[in-house]
């Protein structure tokens, strides 16, 4: 059937079905990103692959999950939001342990 089957995304796809009816998953993965390569706009294909729509990209969990970390990761904490009141002593506290140490 594979050798019948024509190079175009509803051809993939129908033997994609095909072949996931048939119990033969890799197969009907391979088949599946075909047509996500020859029309990447179809949005089955991509579910059927294990993909999900995430900020306008196609992502696995494994992905969003990492996604999600690396915000939390780079998200500022309250402490460097707010600046410090400017404390006159510390400044010049910090500048002359400056000058012992580089003297």
């Amino acid at each position: 059937m594979k050798s019948q089957t024509a190079e175009t995304a509803a051809a993939q796809w129908k033997l994609a079905l095909w072949c996931e009816q048939n119990g033969l998953k890799a197969e009907a993965y391979a088949h599946f990103a075909a047509v996500v390569r020859l029309d990447p706009k179809r949005e089955a294909a991509w579910r059927k692959l294990g993909f999900k729509r995430h900020g306008g990209r196609w992502l696995t969990d494994e992905q969003i999950a990492t996604t999600e970390e690396q915000k939390a990761a780079d998200k500022p904490t309250i402490e460097e939001l707010v600046p410090l009141p400017y404390n006159p002593a510390f400044a010049t506290l910090t500048l002359i342990e400056k000058r012992a140490s580089d003297g």
